[in-house]
Parts: structure tokens; C-alpha cells; sequence
């Protein structure tokens, strides 16, 4: 069961990061508006194809764009901060929309819709951290003493996630930036619905054009480090889907073929498997991030609450004191 949930979210990861990846290109290049979904699809195609060509390329290609990333935001993050503490930080494109309550959340957190909310809030907080078991995998090759440097590692990532997440919200709601699940059904704009031609800036997007201007430079730069990490985001599904399928095919689980390996030693029918079936799920969803993302919470949060389980109890066989030893009879 496990298994099978991870499988299916690893197919989700690349489906969400390729489909995230082109609503920013589509941010940055308004012609792609309404063309997210191809957008995806190449995007999916091009990981792909890579790693067939083998994942060592991948793994060095990996630190750049994600360097890239975290002194990009760090700097918009600083930025907006000192436009906020000098009064001139503007509001956000979106901040004259009108918010409507979604569909069973008129009274807020009261009742079961709130309920509902705070544990759907819960589970995305903890399906937030995925990529923290990189770093437990890999304690292997870290330097020696192995297991200090990992420890070390693992405290940096959650200190500058936390400085991250905390910068980006504190901007958001002091931009007045609005995002919704539903354009059609959560907005007004001057009291009207949005058309079909309405398109939402991502978070980071609107960030971005606040701080710095809607046509900076800095704005074009923020968007491509962000769709080269969610493209590093997407290749750790295709490292670890073809390598579980081949652990399961192995065991008779699924069918054989998927433990043969390439011209690059690469788990080839894993990797284009995982390439058809993440295609689908983006069709099927049309590069709804929003629609895909509750998919990937709900499958991640189930292999992570059964795994947990797993070590809860192998934990409480370990401590459980030893039966004693029968007496040697003399």
C-alpha cells in the first residue's frame, strides 16, 4: 500500500511541478496563457528525455538552479522588507480584488467545513517537508563524521525553509496579494466576474512585480529560477520512481520489465512510465495546480502516515526487554 502511494505521488510531483513550472512561463510570456497544459507536456517530455540520457548529468546540473532560487527570494525578501520599514512598499496588481467565501466556508473556521480546513492545512504543513528524506538518503556520501554533517545539513534546510515561508507570507499579506482556488467562483474585479481570458499570477510572481516593477528584470529573473528548481523538483520523482518499481517488479509486484536498465543504466520503461502517466494526469487536469495538489497531499500523507506507523512499532519491538534465557540444565 505504501508502494503504491508513493508511485502515484511520484507521478504527481512531476505532474504539479511541470504544471506550477507553466503557469509562471505563462506569467512571463502572456502568449502561453491558455496553453498551459502543452506547456507542461514539453515540460514533462524534456525531463524526461534527459534522464534517460542518465541522471549523472541531472545530479550536476541540480545545485545550480537551486542556489539560483534561494538568493533570488532571499534578495526579493530583503527588498520588500526594506520598502515596508521606509514606507514605500506598494500594494499588490490583485489587492482591489474582492474575495468571495468558497462553497461551505461562509462561517470560517466554526463547524465542520472548518474542521476540514484545519486538517487539510495540517496535512499540506506536513506533506510541505517531502524533500527532507533527500537528506536522510543520502547520509551515505556525505563527509565524514556522516552522520553530524547530514544532522548539520538537515538543520540548514529547515531554518532557511522557515525564513523562506515566513518572508513570503509576511509580504503577501502586507501587499494585500490575493490567490484563489477558484477565480470563476472566489473573485470580484470592480464587481464583476473575471472572463475566460483572466489569469493569476503566482504568488511569487505578484512578489516580484510589486517590489520591483511588473516589467523588471529582476521579475523575468525570479521566473526562471523558479521554473529551473521546479524542474529539479520534478527529476527527484523520476530518480526515485523507476528505482521503487524496480524494488516491487522484483518482488512480483509489477511486471518484470520495469528492472531492466538502458545504454545509460538507467531504469528506462520506469522512466517513460512515469513520463505517459504524469502527461495523463496533467491532461486530465488541464495544469490545474490546485486540483492536482489535493491528489498529492492526500496520497503522501497516506504513505507517510503508514510508514510512521511502521516505525512506531518496529521502535516498541526494539525496546521491549528481551524474555530471559532458560537456565542450562546440569
Amino acid at each position: 500500500m505504501v508502494g503504491a502511494a508513493l508511485l502515484v505521488d511520484y507521478t504527481l510531483v512531476v505532474a504539479v511541478s511541470m504544471s506550477a513550472a507553466a503557469q509562471y512561463v505563462a506569467s512571463a510570456v502572456p502568449w502561453f496563457v491558455g496553453h498551459q497544459a502543452w506547456v507542461a507536456l514539453g515540460g514533462i517530455a524534456i525531463v524526461g528525455l534527459l534522464n534517460l540520457r542518465g541522471l549523472q548529468f541531472m545530479g550536476r546540473a541540480s545545485t545550480v538552479p537551486t542556489y539560483a532560487f534561494v538568493g533570488v527570494v532571499l534578495i526579493l525578501i530583503v527588498a520588500g522588507l526594506v520598502q515596508n520599514l521606509t514606507g514605500t512598499l506598494d500594494r499588490a496588481p490583485s489587492a482591489d480584488y474582492e474575495v468571495l467565501p468558497a462553497a461551505g466556508m461562509d462561517a470560517g473556521l466554526v463547524g465542520l467545513a472548518g474542521a476540514v480546513l484545519v486538517l487539510r492545512a495540517f496535512s499540506s504543513g506536513a506533506v510541505a517537508v517531502t524533500g527532507v528524506e533527500t537528506i536522510t538518503n543520502s547520509v551515505p556520501y556525505f563527509r565524514k563524521p556522516k552522520a553530524l554533517n547530514a544532522a548539520r545539513t538537515l538543520a540548514y534546510l529547515g531554518a532557511l525553509s522557515t525564513v523562506l515561508l515566513l518572508g513570503v507570507l509576511y509580504l503577501t499579506r502586507e501587499t494585500r496579494a490575493v490567490v484563489v482556488m477558484n477565480a470563476d467562483e472566489q473573485l470580484l474585479i470592480n464587481g464583476q466576474r473575471p472572463g475566460e481570458e483572466f489569469f493569476q499570477v503566482p504568488i511569487l510572481g505578484q512578489l516580484a512585480q510589486t517590489i520591483t516593477g511588473e516589467d523588471s528584470v529582476w521579475f523575468y529573473v525570479l521566473v526562471a529560477v523558479t521554473v529551473g528548481v521546479l524542474f529539479m523538483a520534478a527529476n527527484t520523482a523520476f530518480s526515485g520512481f523507476p528505482t521503487l518499481a524496480s524494488r516491487l517488479a522484483s518482488a512480483a509486484l509489477l511486471p518484470r520489465q520495469l528492472q531492466s536498465r538502458g545504454d545509460r543504466f538507467a531504469f528506462t520503461n520506469g522512466i517513460v512510465l512515469l513520463s505517459i502517466v504524469a502527461a495523463l494526469f496533467t491532461v486530465i487536469f488541464e495544469a490545474n495546480v490546485n486540483s492536482l495538489i489535493q491528489l498529492y497531499v492526500v496520497g503522501a500523507f497516506f504513505a507517510f502516515t503508514l510508514t510512521q506507523a511502521g516505525m512506531v512499532r518496529h521502535w516498541r519491538a526494539c525496546d521491549a526487554p528481551e524474555p530471559p534465557k532458560p537456565r542450562p540444565v546440569s
